[in-house]
């Protein structure tokens, strides 16, 4: 996220999962990396699994990656330079 000026802002965007295996899962310190990538470390809960998904538009998702991960936090860089202006994430737990 990036204030008028541009320059990064810190944020952490958490969900409640519902169901006795779930728990808080979200978005933690998403940065624009110098050649473009995006690298973000996502709140997890280690041993379920998590289907990334992206898009341009907020209307139509696209997956980007499935992950099991076996730590919290769970970095992840995406190394698909976006051909829109805007880029979006969304992480579901499968």
């Amino acid at each position: 996220m990036t204030n008028g000026s541009a320059s990064v802002q810190p944020f952490i965007f958490i969900l409640n999962g519902q169901g006795s295996a779930s728990g808080p899962f979200g978005f933690n310190n998403i940065v624009r990396l110098a050649n473009g990538t995006i690298r973000m470390n996502l709140l997890v809960v280690p041993t379920l699994t998590y289907q990334l998904q992206t898009s341009t538009n907020l209307v139509n998702w696209s997956p980007l990656t499935t992950f099991t991960p076996a730590t919290n936090p769970y970095s992840f860089t995406d190394t698909t330079l976006p051909l829109a202006p805007y880029q979006f994430y969304r992480m579901e737990q499968e």
